[in-house]
């Protein structure tokens, strides 16, 4: 049968054996071309017909389980966090901190001291600017910022919120201990311990010896890392000197 003449199961042109491209494929593939592929197996949790996608599950049930360890909705409710902004937020009274549970944004979202945030309407606000909005009127321009008085940034108290332009929140910030000050820097806690290596005798390539990187550093100007690197073979010169540590060190 030449191609392009009616297939033999369904009419459309042929392509090869008397068989349109459908045909042909399932002919080529499962040898009969009847075959039709079988259906996918379901989502195992009760009420969902979607597609498996892994150990049983569909694909939201499964990120579900792989996520929260259960299929089930875990997490906040919806409207909850609506709920909590209208019928405790708005009215709130107090002089004590008030603090958003739930979702937060910005460079700290995982460490539960980012920012507010509340889906109304289908877009996302930050909560404290329309808390702040609430207590004290429109930002007075599009600089201003929702400033903490209280120096915490999931507080939503009204009371703790005005508008301030961005160097005034950032001096607020300094003085709450939240951001070092410009040029100061916050020296760790833990004393410095030198490493195993850099406590070790080196020697030069000219025969002389120093009791620790350190001091070969101090001695020659050299630089530290480039000494150790030296003595552990990463490089072969340092200052124009081989080096090796000395034995028993």
């Amino acid at each position: 049968m030449k191609r392009g003449e009616p297939c033999k199961e369904c009419g459309k042109p042929s392509i090869a054996r008397g068989l349109c491209s459908v045909h042909y494929c399932r002919w080529h593939r499962h040898g009969d071309v009847n075959a039709v592929r079988k259906q996918r197996p379901r989502c195992s949790v009760q009420g969902c017909d979607k597609p498996n996608f892994g150990k049983g599950l569909c694909n939201m049930h499964y990120s579900r389980q792989r996520k929260n360890g259960t299929t089930e909705i875990s997490g906040t409710a919806p409207g909850e966090a609506r709920d909590f902004y209208e019928t405790t937020v708005k009215v709130f009274t107090g002089d004590e901190c008030l603090l958003w549970p739930f979702s937060t944004k910005g460079p700290e979202y995982r460490t539960g001291k980012g920012y507010p945030q509340l889906h109304i309407d289908g877009k996302l606000h930050a909560v404290h600017r329309l808390v702040c909005e609430m207590a004290n009127g429109v930002a007075p321009s599009d600089i201003h910022q929702a400033a903490h008085s209280c120096g915490n940034s999931i507080c939503v108290n009204p009371r703790h919120l005005r508008w301030a332009t961005p160097v005034e929140n950032m001096a607020d910030t300094i003085a709450h201990g939240t951001r070092a000050a410009m040029g100061v820097y916050q020296r760790s806690k833990r004393p410095y311990k030198p490493r195993a290596h850099q406590n070790r005798a080196v020697i030069r390539s000219d025969g002389t010896m120093f009791s620790s990187i350190g001091e070969a550093a101090s001695a020659t100007g050299c630089n530290r890392s480039g000494i150790s690197s030296a003595c552990t073979g990463q490089r072969k010169r340092a200052g124009g000197f081989s080096w090796r540590y000395a034995e028993g060190t």
